[in-house]
């Protein structure tokens, strides 16, 4: 509180950010987000994927343009806190042990011809067997997948990867396409953001690599390694 010579003021702080309507004496923290982290859904229940996801990764840490680029082609470990390739299971490659539950259609033929290599949604998702709660709240983060859709066209709203309840009840985020643009929203118990892109073009079964990552000043949309959004 800084005394302005007629009265006290309040401004609430987190981590060095300004908590956005925290200007009273007291300040009650909104409860953490307990869900489970989710793919091809919001929580089993809206805003079902039609298509197939491989190589799903999220990161700890906003990624840089080069790591990016080098990302839509080839393999990237530093910072990497959740790994799904999907290689006939639904196992966490990175260790940590964030396995999940298979709650979609089947395994279908991935991006380099392997079969059994990625997870084809339709109506289904997947969700963490984990209450990944550290992925609910924290602001650096990078989520990258690979989709493919089941028709051409606009997709329509679809999830791709998140950890959010429907209309946003709770702290969260999520990376979805939204009538035919990649959004990407956050929503923390000290503020939040998003970013969308143009209007995109999708095919059925072209393999796109969409990708959100933000660095807690700026949320970056890319699509194939080229930059779409920007927040900044």
């Amino acid at each position: 509180a800084d005394y302005n010579g007629t009265g006290l003021t309040y401004q609430w702080y987190r981590n060095g950010k300004a908590i956005a309507g925290a200007n009273n004496a007291t300040y009650t923290m909104p409860p953490a987000n307990e869900d489970k982290s989710t793919l091809g859904s919001v929580t089993g229940s809206a805003d079902f994927l039609k298509g197939s996801l491989d190589d799903v990764r999220i990161y700890n840490r906003g990624l840089s343009a080069g790591e990016i680029a080098q990302l839509a082609g080839a393999n990237l470990s530093t910072g990497l806190f959740v790994h799904y390739p999907f290689n006939n299971n639904t196992n966490d490659e990175t260790g940590n042990g964030y396995h999940g539950a298979s709650n979609f259609n089947s395994f279908v033929t991935d991006r380099h011809g392997n079969a059994n290599g990625a997870a084809y949604f339709d109506n289904s998702y997947f969700e963490g067997v984990n209450s990944t709660k550290y992925l609910g709240d924290n602001v650096t983060r990078t989520a990258s997948v690979w989709y493919t859709p089941n028709a051409n066209g606009n997709p329509g709203t679809m999830t791709l990867v998140g950890k959010r309840r429907y209309g946003w009840a709770m702290p969260g985020w999520g990376l979805f396409i939204d009538d035919g643009r990649l959004n990407f929203q956050t929503q923390i118990s000290y503020g939040g953001g998003s970013a969308t892109s143009g209007n995109l073009s999708w095919t059925k079964d072209q393999w796109v690599h969409l990708l959100v990552t933000n660095d807690g000043n700026y949320i970056k949309l890319y699509r194939n390694g080229s930059l779409i959004a920007n927040t900044g």
